[in-house]
Parts: C-alpha cells; sequence; structure tokens
C-alpha cells in the first residue's frame, strides 16, 4: 500500500469517527436537554403538590369551622 493510500485510509476513518462523534455529542446534548426538562417538571410537581396540600388544608379548616 502507498502512504498516499495509507494517508487516505487514515483520513477516512478520522472522518468517520468525527461523524460518530458528532451524533454522540447530539445523542448526548439531547439527552441533557431531556434531564434539564424532567427536572424542570419535578419541579413543578412539587410545587403544584404544596400548594394543594395547603388549599386543602384550608378547606378542611373552612368546613371545620363552619360545621362548629
Amino acid at each position: 500500500m502507498s502512504p498516499t493510500t495509507a494517508l487516505f485510509i487514515e483520513l477516512d476513518e478520522l472522518s468517520n469517527f468525527l461523524v460518530a462523534l458528532g451524533y454522540a455529542s447530539t445523542v448526548v446534548d439531547s439527552a441533557y436537554e431531556i434531564v434539564e426538562q424532567l427536572n424542570a417538571l419535578q419541579n413543578l410537581a412539587s410545587s403544584q403538590t404544596e400548594f394543594l396540600t395547603q388549599r386543602e388544608e384550608e378547606r378542611v379548616e373552612i368546613v371545620t369551622n363552619l360545621t362548629k
């Protein structure tokens, strides 16, 4: 194999590796965005749970006061 052919093959393999690395980077970026969205949804669910718990406690207190 001539040095030129070997260099071309090396560059082709390097090019394929860089393409694969680019795809992997895109997958990692997408996964990171998904994790961020899931964290935001978890925070929202936690806030809503606290809010609804407080509302339920207030409702129970009002009903208790009305039945006295």
